[in-house]
């Protein structure tokens, strides 16, 4: 080897290509998250974002949180029950999809259910029946359907306040 092929490798090694890619592990249609105690709160923040694709990638992140059942008790303390009622009214489909599919992962757990009832989103989510995407519809069905498995939820699903905006639901048809 000469010394001009060693100085041009030396050149070559002395100058670090940066890639405009991202890397493979970054999953890009999830939101990054927080570590620690500071995670759920930073997603229950993102989820109130101006920023469509934030609120999309941050649902895609807490409906895989939300499987882990030792986290849902911290996602409810946190409010995000609140957030995502607020969410099934957004102008975006794939955020009430993910929205509706998140209040179902929820209303797995008996903690998440009484989270749901508590939080009133029965009478939002049957709002969510007329929806123009059959997920959302579906997602909202299910939430339904598991809430009123449960002696309260079926008490709720069967009041005269549901069944009053039942009951508008029709004549309006």
């Amino acid at each position: 080897m000469g010394s001009s092929t060693v100085d041009k490798c030396e050149a070559i090694m002395a100058f670090p290509r940066l890639s405009q890619q991202m890397p493979p592990t970054v999953e890009q249609d999830k939101a990054p998250l927080a570590y620690g105690q500071r995670a759920i709160p930073k997603l229950n923040e993102d989820l109130l974002s101006t920023d469509v694709k934030l609120r999309q990638q941050t649902l895609r992140s807490l409906c895989d949180m939300l499987h882990d059942h030792q986290l849902v008790t911290q996602v409810i303390k946190e409010g995000c029950v609140e957030n995502l009622k607020y969410l099934l009214l957004d102008s975006d489909a794939v955020v009430r999809e993910k929205t509706t599919e998140a209040f179902a992962i929820l209303a797995l757990s008996y903690i998440g259910s009484m989270a749901c009832l508590k939080g009133d989103v029965i009478i939002p989510l049957s709002h969510i029946f007329e929806d123009d995407f059959t997920a959302c519809r579906q997602n909202a069905h299910v939430v339904i359907e598991r809430l009123s498995k449960t002696p309260q939820g079926a008490f709720v699903t069967c009041s005269r306040e549901t069944q009053n905006h039942a009951e508008k639901k029709m004549e309006q048809h």
